[in-house]
């Protein structure tokens, strides 16, 4: 998901996602990503997408960690390989944040 993924409810409503009452009610459940700025409240497009297709799958509601699930895969799957070097660098890290734990 990108930042510019984020449009107004009122945007999202006329595109057809769903009505106001709905979108305000994914934002304040924690199901659809947004933010205020100045007046208007921003929504992500990706995951009212998300949410719908899910109910149409048969899925009525997605939980927050299913949500967390299927962007932590989108991500994985948009970054770039790593190089070998960070594998190491990233295992040591990790390793060193066990031991003082």
């Amino acid at each position: 998901m990108l930042v510019n993924d984020f449009i107004t409810i009122k945007t999202a409503v006329a595109r057809g996602h769903a009505s106001r009452h709905t979108l305000m009610r994914w934002a304040k459940d924690g199901s659809v990503r947004s933010y205020v700025r100045g007046r208007s409240r921003f929504v992500s497009e990706g995951d009212i997408k998300a949410r719908i297709a899910l109910r149409h799958a048969g899925t009525r509601s997605i939980t927050n960690e299913e949500l967390a699930d299927r962007l932590a895969a989108e991500i994985a799957q948009a970054m770039p390989a790593l190089t070998d070097a960070q594998i190491a660098r990233l295992a040591a890290l990790l390793d060193e944040g066990r031991r003082s734990a």
